[in-house]
């Protein structure tokens, strides 16, 4: 068992507070254990600012093709055992991270979950769903998944970096590309998850987020809609190849 190295992929599109807020928070509690890479996908180009420590990156995209192709990215360029997506908006608990000192073997383990705590009331009741969702069998899942009774975020896991590698598993491009992501997960996962009985993410719910406005009747958008059931389709085709 060793102490477990984690790269953090943080996908935005302006540099703002809150991005600022984790590169600050990940530079007190981190000297070399973790990486946080950065990916701007938005129009601007970040420039890399020298006190920056050696095991930050900010690299530009620019592609404004949404965070999945930001996030493939990020895992091109991780080199620790296991990935954590951040969202930008959201904060990691990096200073618990520390004091835990958490030690796990990489081979035994693709998956890694752990508890989490969020600003919307209907979240935070559906959270004990969330952390069971590579809990069951493979067939139980699947079956769980397409009766839209799983979840379907990947940044309240952690992956295993060799295990999507291995199964060439990525991300699509614009948005909902977490749906097909898990999906894939799924599948070509054969091993347990373990489950961390620790609050380390805080997830900031946004009504004007591209879901927020999928769930608001009043802000109904028809390209948003199309991204998502483009994503359940893409869904069908991963199950029909597998």
């Amino acid at each position: 068992m060793i102490k477990i190295q984690i790269s953090f992929i943080v996908p935005f599109l302006k540099f703002n507070k809150n991005v600022k807020k984790i590169i600050s928070e990940f530079q007190k509690n981190n000297k070399k254990e973790n990486q946080l890479i950065l990916i701007c996908d938005g129009k601007e180009k970040v420039k890399i600012k020298k006190n920056l420590n050696s095991n930050i990156i900010i690299k530009n995209l620019n592609s404004c093709s949404g965070p999945g192709l930001a996030r493939n990215k990020g895992i091109h360029l991780a080199k620790h055992s296991f990935i954590q997506f951040l969202d930008d908006d959201d904060m990691f608990d990096f200073k618990k991270l520390k004091l835990m000192n958490l030690k796990i073997n990489p081979q035994k383990f693709n998956i890694i979950s752990y508890n989490f705590f969020s600003n919307d009331k209907w979240f935070n009741k559906n959270k004990k769903k969330f952390i069971k969702n590579f809990s069951k069998n493979r067939t139980e899942l699947i079956n769980k998944f397409f009766r839209l009774e799983s979840h379907y975020s990947v940044i309240h896991y952690l992956f295993n970096k060799k295990f999507l590698i291995k199964n060439k598993i990525r991300f699509n491009k614009y948005f909902f590309e977490d749906i097909p992501f898990l999906l894939k997960v799924i599948i070509k996962n054969n091993k347990k998850n373990k489950h961390i009985n620790k609050i380390l993410y805080y997830k900031k719910f946004e009504k004007n987020s591209i879901t927020g406005r999928l769930t608001n009747r009043t802000t109904y958008n028809k390209s948003i809609v199309n991204q998502f059931l483009r994503s359940w389709f893409n869904c069908l085709k991963i199950l029909k190849l597998n």
